[in-house]
């Protein structure tokens, strides 16, 4: 997916302020900084000089430390999961061209990895419920043959126990 692709990508989710106004609670400030590095990599691709500000700076370095710790200590729903992985490259990309801060890289590397390592792990979990259920349903499961084996079962330990009777009486 390109620049165009997750900034139109970026644009569309946040038109869902309801569900993220509950999932960020400051909504406002996570919407400005997208907006922000969105227009600065916008002038910057018209052939624009940009010199991001200290406030600016600090804005997105304050928006990618929020980012994480939300990751890490909240759950997740598809909508966020969905911006995430959208403002990680957005913000890699800002980062890249016009900061260059090595902890900023690190800190949405983590974000990448952790989101990625939480859908493996709800993966996971999916299949095992599903493998769980199948083994509960083949627990369950006797066809008919079985009870036709058991009969037959049955029928020759009689015969068995009527051989050892009449054997066991001469």
């Amino acid at each position: 997916m390109g620049y165009e692709e997750t900034v139109q990508a970026v644009r569309k989710i946040l038109t869902y302020d309801t569900e993220l106004k509950r999932t960020f609670g400051k909504y406002d400030s996570v919407a400005e900084g997208l907006k922000l590095m969105i227009d600065q990599l916008n002038e910057l691709r018209d052939g624009k000089e940009v010199i991001p500000q200290p406030e600016q700076i600090e804005k997105i370095i304050k928006l990618t430390d929020g980012w994480l710790f939300h990751v890490i200590h909240n759950p997740h729903s598809k909508l966020f999961r969905d911006l995430t992985f959208h403002f990680v490259k957005l913000a890699g990309n800002w980062n890249n061209t016009l900061l260059k801060n090595s902890d900023v890289n690190l800190k949405l590397s983590l974000i990448d990895r952790l989101m990625l390592d939480m859908a493996t792990i709800s993966d996971a979990i999916l299949v095992m419920r599903q493998l769980i259920n199948s083994a509960k349903n083949l627990v369950r499961y006797q066809p008919p043959m079985f009870d036709v084996a058991r009969h037959y079962a049955d029928s020759i330990n009689e015969q068995l126990d009527v051989k050892k009777e009449s054997s066991g009486s001469t």
